[in-house]
Parts: C-alpha cells; structure tokens; sequence
C-alpha cells in the first residue's frame, strides 16, 4: 500500500519531473577544457568581466569599484567550461571566455569520449566562440529556439560542468529580462533564478521544448559562488555570431569611443530639462572618432540615423550595428539646443589613443560652496587642455565627495565651456538662481574625460 499523499510506483517519474526533457537534451552538451588559458587572478579568483568605464554620474569616484559580476568558468591554467552541439557535423558553441588565449582545447562529449578542438572564431563583443571537433559520426545537436516568447516566470534548464566535475543541470526560471550590465554595446541579459556555478560558462539555457533560449555567461556574486543569481546570452545574439563567425568570420562592429550614461531625472534637472530620454556623452577617447568629429562631453544624443534614443544602451547597440566607415547621424542637445551631426564610423577592432600633455594655473579663486579653488588665469593658447584648472580640494567637501584632485581639468558646466573659475561660478550662481541643486561637470583627468553631478549650495563664495 502507497503512503498517504505519495505514488504506487515508487521512483517514477512524476508529471513534475523534467528527467524527460533532460535525457533528451544531454547528448548535445559537451564539457570544454582549454589548456594554457588563465582566466584567474593570483588568489585564484575568478577575473571579472566588467571592463573599466566611466563611472555613474554623481558616483563618488570617477572609478567604479569592483563588480562582483564574474565568469564562470573555472581552472587556473586550466579552464573548465560548458558547451552545445549546434550541428551534428561537429560545430560548437560556448563563451570566448573560456577558450580565450588557450594552446590545447578539448571537447568531451556525454559518452566521456574527448576529442581536439580547433577555435573557428570568436566575438568578443559578444563573448561567443565556435569550435569544431571532427567525429567518425553525426552528433546529437539542440534546435536554436526564440528568446523573444520569454516571460519572467518561464521555466528553464540551464547546463554546465560544475566545478569542472562533470556534466550537471540545473531548474530554475526566467526572474528578468533586458538586463543591462554594463559590460558591452550588446547588454540585454536574460536574469536566472537558479543554481550557476564555475564553469557553466557557455552551457544551453533550455526551454520546456527543448530548444536552447539562451547560453549561460556570468554569475552576479560578492564571492565568485553562486548566489542564485546568473546571467544568459539571448540565443537570437549567440545565433547572429554564430552564424556570421561560420560564413566569414567574426563579425565587424562600429565604434564612435564614448563613454555615455542614460539620461537621469537628477541629471535632466541640473540641465533644466523635462524630457528624461537619451544617452549623455561623459568621456571622449583620444584619437578615435568622436574626439575627430564635433561631439562634446555632455552632449546629449536622442537619435542616430533617425532611431530614437532613450539610453545608454540604445546608443551603444545603434553604433555598434552599424558598419565601420559609414557615417551615422546624429541628433543631439547642447546648451538646450538641439544640433545635427555627421560622425564618422569606426571600426571596434581597431581603437586608438593619443597621448598625454600638461596644463599649468597660476592665479586662484576659492569656491567654498563646493570646496575647492580654481585657477583664474586661463590656459595660454598653445595648451592642449582648455578647461579650468584645479588648484586645490577641501577635505570633506562636495568636491571630494565627486572625486575631484588637484590636476583635473574642469572643461564645462552644464555643457557650457569654462576656461577660468569666474566662468565656473557664473554658471553656479546660474543654476542656484534656477533653483538647481547640482550642476554637471565635465572634467578631464590625463587622458581620460569624465561626467560628475556636483551638489552646490546658496553660500557665499570668497572672491
């Protein structure tokens, strides 16, 4: 007789049970090991995959701290990934992450049989590579299936080698969609609520039909361990790469070298607008093809090519899918007015930099509303930079709160140039007179231009 509540076939399995499901899609999902391919740092932790950028407006430093985003993958010399079959002929596919820089890649397939794989190609926008292992047979491959019929609350199978022992799987669900890390132009992240560990990296995320929806890329963790909270790749993004990495290689994409932010209602305000929508310029690369075209720290970009923007992460797609050498048109707010500008497109894998200079104040006015003197005498006219010079920063002040140093470069305020500090703090004095409480800088530090909201506050300045 069955126990109360429970089945007469003790271990079958049940209407809730996916063993079904996962029997079928195993076969197509392979370990990866990449030998001479050091993803870790020197206390073996795993080396993150946020690269360095601006930091948010109104952040206290012009660095971010370290992000507690990581990959997956796992090894020291030897890296242990994840990874499907997406042909029978041999094609595979999983994170350029894993195989980056690696002498010797294997392949092992569910059988335990283990076979050398060649590297075809990789998109590191994307972090997608393609491999090719040759097989006396045809091969179990998974169906590309559609992440665009996702929902949050979608149930999912994700596939890895944890902990490089071996095959495993595990349930979870669709928690978000749309997540923007900040790690790429092509961020739009499917968020999982479920158990991600060391090398999952470049497993199939699996719909209940079977089909891979998405390809495991990064954990969210403050120590490199799951925390039950993981990051795919959409499959229409791993499918454009792989498809294009297989008909001619990696696939080109634009580059302007901005450093941009979306637009916030606290940077709106400052700028006295009411239309919170575009991607704020913060930082301009030296040498590339925004510091040769007429953009501006602070410009405020709301269409390319006719395509409206809305964030950061619409200007970043719209440039990087267009084609280098075409020329994008750009629709753009400065000053409150709006401009139209032609900007020649780049090619991403190709980025330059220039050099550095130097740039000396001599007189100075004391601002102690925001805590810091200014120089007053303005740059002679053969000085690369052309901003107002700081001279010194009160400990404890707004200006420190910022991350202003001595040395950094104050270009503008509120998009409106500024050579000397008197021009600093006409806009101050206009922005209090607006009843603002912050105003936007445009500061440049060596190389390195930057965005920062600065509080102010109606309190006399010494003159």
């Amino acid at each position: 007789m069955a126990l109360l509540g429970g089945s007469a076939q003790a271990g079958a399995a049940t209407s809730s049970s996916r063993a079904d499901l996962v029997a079928r899609v195993a076969p197509a999902v392979v370990s990866i090991v990449a030998i001479g391919s050091s993803q870790m740092n020197p206390d073996g932790t795993e080396t993150g995959i946020v690269p360095p950028a601006p930091a948010p407006i109104g952040s206290r430093n012009f660095r971010p701290a370290p992000s507690p985003l990581v990959r997956t993958a796992t090894g020291g010399d030897i890296v242990v990934g994840a990874g499907f079959l997406v042909a029978s002929s041999g094609i595979v596919v999983t994170n350029g992450h894993v195989v980056e820089g690696a002498g010797e890649v294997a392949v092992q397939l569910s059988d335990k049989t283990a076979y050398p794989a060649k590297v075809v190609g990789a998109d590191s926008k994307r972090d997608i590579a393609v491999l090719r292992i040759k097989v006396p047979h045809a091969l179990a491959h998974l169906p590309w299936g559609d992440a665009s019929r996702l929902r949050v609350g979608d149930a999912v199978l994700l596939f890895g080698d944890a902990f490089g022992l071996g095959p495993s799987v595990s349930a979870g669900m669709v928690s978000a969609l749309g997540r923007d890390l900040g790690v790429g132009p092509f961020d739009d992240f499917i968020q999982l609520d479920a158990s991600l560990n060391k090398g999952a990296s470049g497993g199939p995320v699996i719909d209940e039909a079977g089909q891979v929806v998405g390809m495991d890329t990064a954990i969210y963790s403050p120590t490199g361990f799951s925390v039950g909270v993981g990051f795919a790749t959409p499959v229409d993004q791993v499918r454009q790469s792989v498809e294009a990495i297989l008909r001619s290689g990696p696939p080109r994409y634009g580059f302007l070298g901005v450093g941009v932010e979306s637009l916030s209602p606290d940077i709106a305000a400052s700028l006295g607008l009411a239309d919170v929508r575009g991607a704020l310029i913060g930082s301009i690369t030296p040498g590339s093809p925004a510091a040769r075209s007429e953009l501006r720290p602070a410009d405020i970009v709301q269409s390319v090519n006719g395509r409206a923007i809305h964030s950061a992460g619409d200007l970043s797609r719209a440039i990087a899918l267009s084609h280098p050498g075409d020329w994008a048109a750009l629709e753009i707010l400065r000053s409150g007015q709006r401009q139209h500008l032609s900007v020649a497109v780049g090619d991403a894998t190709s980025v330059a930099g220039a050099g550095a200079g130097a740039d000396a104040g001599v007189g100075g006015l004391s601002l102690p509303s925001i805590g810091a003197t200014l120089s007053t005498s303005p740059p002679d006219s053969h000085a690369r930079l052309a901003g107002t010079k700081v001279l010194a920063v009160d400990a404890g002040s707004a200006s420190e709160g910022i991350g202003l140093t001595a040395g950094d470069e104050i270009l503008s305020v509120n998009q409106v140039p500024v050579r000397v500090a008197g021009e600093v703090l006409a806009q101050i004095r206009a922005a209090l007179r607006h009843k603002r409480t912050s105003v936007l800088l445009s500061v440049r530090r060596g190389d390195t231009e930057d965005l920062a909201l600065l509080p102010i506050e109606a309190e006399g300045e010494a003159e």
